[in-house]
C-alpha cells in the first residue's frame, strides 16, 4: 500500500513539474513556484487523508483523498491547455460541498456539484468576472450552509467551511479588483491570494479528517462505559455528534422497539432526513438506532456503533444483575438479623416465664416459711443467692432482648441510662419506629454506653434520638479521653455490620483527649 501511494505521488509530482516546465517561462519563479506548490500541497493532503482513514472514516476519507488528488491533477493540467485552466474548480467545489467524503445528500447539494463541474468545463464561464462573482457566492454559500447544518461526525469539519469562505472572498475580491483595475496590475496579487486560499482548503481538509476521525470499537465502548450519568442514548449521541439520536430496544411482549421509558420508537419512512440502523444479537432483533441520515453512512462506523451498543447494553444488563444480587444480599442480611432478634426475643420470653418465674416463686415460698433463729442466717444467705441469680438472669435477658422496647425506644433507653454508672442525659422522640430499627438503635446505644463505662473515664454522657427527614438518627457523646478505634473492637464492628445491613451508616469520631461521638443513621423508607 505504501509503495503504490509513493508511486502515485511521484507520478503526479513529475507531471506537475513537467507542466510547469512547459507552461512557465524560465526566470519567473514568482509565478511557477507558487503554482507548483499549490498542486503539491493538494497532492500531499490527498496522501495524508488516505493514510489516516480509520474505522468510521474509511470510505469518507478515501472519497476526500480522491477529490484532493483530482484537484492536484487538474490544477497541473491547466498549465498545458487554456481549456483546462478551470478544471480544478469542479473537484474543488465538489470537495467543499461533500466534505468529509464525496457523496452529497439532497437534491440542492447534488445540483450545486453538477453546476461546479459544468462551469469548470466551460472555460468562458469562470473567465467572466461577473460570472465568477455569482458562481463563487452561490457555491461557497452552499458549502458553508451545508457545514453549518451538519450533524454527526461532519460537525467536526467546520474549519473547511471557514476555508471555503476565505476562498469565496478571494474569488469575489479578485474579480472585483480586475473589474476596477483593467490594466492587469492586480492579476498577480490576486493570483497569489487565490493560491493561498487553495492551500488553506487543502490543509483544512487534511487536518479535519485527522482531527475528527472517530476511534475504533474499543475506544467507543470505553467512552460509553466511562459515562457516569445519563443513558446509552446520551453517550451514543455525544460520540456521534447527533443530538436527534434515538435508541430503542426490542420488546418481545409488545413486538416493537421502545426506549427505556417504554415509548415506542418509530422507523423513519424512506427518504426522510433520519434513517434507522438495526442492531441484532444472536440473529434476533435487539435494538434500533434512529439517527441523522448522514451519521452512519460508513459501513465500518455502523458496525462499530452496533458492536458498541451490544457490548454496552450487555454491560448495563450485567450491572443491573449485580445491583439486583446486592439488593437481595442486603435483604437477606436484614432477614437474618430480624430472625435472630425474633429468636432472642423468644428466648428472653422463655427465661422470663420459665427460670425467672420459678426463682421468683421460690423466693416467695421462702419468704413465707417460718424458721427458728438458728436457720435465719441460712435463710438470709439463700435470699442473697436468689436475688443475685435473679439479677444475673435479668441482665442476661436484657442482653438477649430488651423487654422495655415493647413500650418504645425512648422508654428502653431511659431504663438503660438509669442503670449506667456515669451521669447521662437523654433527648429522644417518643415516636415509634419499625421494630428492627428500634432494636438496632438500642444495641448501638448499649454498646456505646458499655464502652464509656469501661474505657472513657467520662463525667457526662448524652444520648440523642430523633427523626431527621427519612432517617432515624442516633448520637452518643461523652467527654472522656477519646482515642477509640472501631477497628480494634469487635463490638463496634458488629454494630457497623448490623447498621449497614439496614442500609444505614455508623461513624465514630474520637480524637484523643476530646471525647467520643458515635452517630448512627438508619433509613426509614426501605423498612
Amino acid at each position: 500500500m505504501l509503495r503504490s501511494d509513493l508511486m502515485v505521488v511521484l507520478t503526479v509530482g513529475a507531471f506537475g513539474v513537467l507542466s510547469e516546465r512547459v507552461a512557465i517561462v524560465d526566470g519567473q519563479p514568482e509565478v511557477w513556484v507558487p503554482d507548483l506548490a499549490v498542486g503539491l500541497v493538494f497532492l500531499a493532503a490527498a496522501l495524508l487523508v488516505s493514510r489516516t482513514a480509520t474505522v468510521g472514516m474509511a470510505s469518507r476519507a478515501m472519497g476526500s483523498a480522491i477529490l484532493l488528488g483530482a484537484v492536484a491533477v487538474t490544477w497541473f493540467a491547466g498549465n498545458l491547455a487554456w481549456a483546462a485552466l478551470y478544471w480544478h474548480r469542479g473537484p474543488l467545489f465538489h470537495l467543499l460541498l461533500a466534505y468529509p467524503g464525496w457523496r452529497v445528500s439532497g437534491r440542492p447539494g447534488r445540483a450545486l456539484v453538477l453546476l461546479a463541474y459544468v462551469a469548470a468545463v466551460l472555460t468562458p464561464v469562470w473567465a467572466s468576472e461577473s460570472a465568477t462573482i455569482a458562481l463563487s457566492v452561490v457555491l461557497v454559500t452552499g458549502a458553508i450552509l451545508r457545514h453549518r447544518t451538519a450533524t454527526g461526525l461532519a460537525r467536526g469539519f467546520r474549519p473547511v467551511a471557514w476555508a471555503a469562505g476565505a476562498l469565496g472572498a478571494v474569488l469575489v475580491g479578485g474579480a472585483v479588483a480586475r473589474l476596477a483595475v483593467p490594466a492587469g496590475s492586480a492579476v498577480l496579487p490576486a493570483l497569489w491570494a487565490y493560491q493561498a486560499a487553495l492551500c488553506a482548503v487543502a490543509v483544512a481538509a487534511a487536518a479535519g479528517v485527522r482531527r475528527s476521525r472517530p476511534g475504533n470499537v474499543a475506544d467507543l465502548v470505553v467512552e460509553l462505559g466511562e459515562t457516569q450519568s445519563g443513558t446509552l442514548r446520551d453517550a451514543l449521541a455525544r460520540a456521534l455528534g447527533d443530538p436527534t439520536l434515538q435508541v430503542g430496544f426490542w420488546s418481545r411482549r409488545n413486538n416493537e422497539y421502545s426506549d427505556p421509558a417504554g415509548i415506542p420508537v418509530a422507523v423513519p419512512p424512506p427518504g426522510a432526513s433520519q434513517s434507522a440502523t438495526f442492531v441484532r444479537r444472536n440473529s434476533d432483533p435487539f435494538a434500533i438506532l434512529v439517527h441523522d441520515a448522514t451519521v452512519l453512512d460508513d459501513p465500518a462506523l455502523m458496525k462499530a456503533v452496533a458492536d458498541a451498543t451490544r457490548l454496552t447494553a450487555s454491560h448495563v444488563e450485567l450491572q443491573a444483575a449485580v445491583r439486583e444480587q446486592l439488593a437481595e444480599l442486603a435483604a437477606s442480611r436484614r432477614r437474618l438479623l430480624v430472625a435472630g432478634d425474633d429468636e432472642r426475643q423468644r428466648i428472653e420470653q422463655r427465661l422470663h416465664d420459665g427460670a425467672r418465674g420459678r426463682l421468683v416463686r421460690m423466693r416467695t415460698a421462702l419468704h413465707s416459711t417460718t424458721v427458728d433463729a438458728d436457720a435465719c442466717d441460712a435463710l438470709r444467705l439463700a435470699y442473697g443467692h436468689l436475688d443475685g441469680s435473679l439479677a444475673d438472669l435479668n441482665e442476661l435477658a436484657r442482653g438477649l432482648h430488651p423487654r422495655e422496647l415493647s413500650n418504645g425506644l425512648r422508654d428502653a433507653l431511659a431504663a438503660l441510662l438509669e442503670r449506667h454508672p456515669t451521669p447521662a442525659e437523654l433527648t429522644a422522640t417518643d415516636q415509634r419506629f419499625p421494630p428492627a430499627l428500634e432494636v438496632t438503635a438500642y444495641y448501638v446505644c448499649a454498646e456505646a454506653l458499655a464502652n464509656v463505662a469501661k474505657y472513657a473515664a467520662s463525667s457526662q454522657v448524652t444520648v440523642e434520638v430523633a427523626r431527621r427527614r427519612d432517617r432515624l438518627w442516633v448520637r452518643i457523646a461523652d467527654d472522656g479521653i477519646g482515642g477509640a478505634d472501631p477497628a480494634r473492637g469487635s463490638g463496634l464492628v458488629g454494630l457497623t455490620d448490623r447498621v449497614e445491613a439496614h442500609g444505614g451508616s455508623l461513624t465514630v469520631h474520637s480524637p484523643p483527649g476530646a471525647g467520643t461521638r458515635i452517630i448512627a443513621e438508619l433509613p426509614l423508607d426501605d423498612q
